[in-house]
């Protein structure tokens, strides 16, 4: 890392510019990561020390993603545009089926 940044700035600027600056590809491109996270199973995304705030348009895709991989939804709204999104992974339940033993 260069001297003439401090950590707060390298830590935040641009390392790949998006060719295509369309808001359905930026709002696709931070799902997919969200997604991704999801599919190798981890227990909570977001959250603590990973809060990382995301574009208020994608409150609906992340309720989606979250009812199809398991995952409770928790949304806080940071103001201009901006939520922060915690997903916690839902532990499976085993219910009992009534029925006679054959």
């Amino acid at each position: 890392m260069s001297e003439d940044f401090s950590p707060d700035e390298a830590e935040f600027r641009c390392l790949v510019p998006f060719p295509d600056q369309s808001a359905s590809f930026v709002h696709g491109f931070e799902a997919g990561m969200i997604w991704q996270r999801m599919i190798k199973g981890e227990p909570q995304i977001g959250g603590f020390d990973d809060e990382i705030a995301t574009h208020v348009e994608n409150a609906a895709v992340f309720r989606k993603m979250a009812d199809a991989q398991g995952y409770d939804l928790d949304l806080s709204d940071c103001g201009n545009g901006w939520i922060i999104a915690t997903f916690t992974k839902r532990h499976r339940r085993f219910g009992v089926i009534e029925g006679g033993a054959a």
